[in-house]
C-alpha cells in the first residue's frame, strides 16, 4: 500500500486508514449479525467499529482489536515513510562553480 493517506507527509510512517476501513467493511459483510452483537466479541464500542468502518482515526489499541477480529496484521496497513534517495532530491552531477561577475568587474551593490 503506498501513497498519501489521509495528506499525510509521505516523507513520514502512517497508516492506510482509507484501506482499513475498507477491510472493516468488507469483514463486517461478512456477518449478518448486528454491530451490537459483533462488538462484545472484538472488544470495541459500537461507536469504534463504525468509527472504523468510515475511515476515522481511532485509538492504537483498538485498531489492533480490530485486525485481530478480522486475522489480518496490522502492518497489513502500514504505509513506510518514503526514502529521501528514491525521492530523486539529490544528484551525483558536480555542480559548476562559475565566478561572480559583478563583483570581478568592480561593481558594487
Amino acid at each position: 500500500m503506498t501513497g498519501l493517506q489521509n495528506s499525510e507527509n509521505p516523507s513520514r510512517a502512517g497508516f492506510a486508514w482509507r484501506a482499513f476501513a475498507k477491510a472493516v467493511r468488507d469483514h463486517r459483510a461478512k456477518d449478518s449479525r448486528g454491530l451490537r452483537a459483533v462488538v462484545p466479541e472484538i472488544g470495541v464500542t459500537v461507536t469504534d467499529l463504525s468509527r472504523a468502518m468510515g475511515g476515522t482515526h481511532i485509538e492504537p489499541q483498538k485498531v489492533i482489536a480490530i485486525c485481530d477480529w478480522m486475522e489480518r496484521d496490522i502492518r497489513d496497513f502500514y504505509v513506510p515513510p518514503d526514502h529521501i534517495s528514491r525521492a530523486g532530491c539529490f544528484t551525483f552531477t558536480p555542480v559548476k562553480q562559475v565566478e561572480n561577475t559583478r563583483q570581478s568587474k568592480g561593481c558594487q551593490s
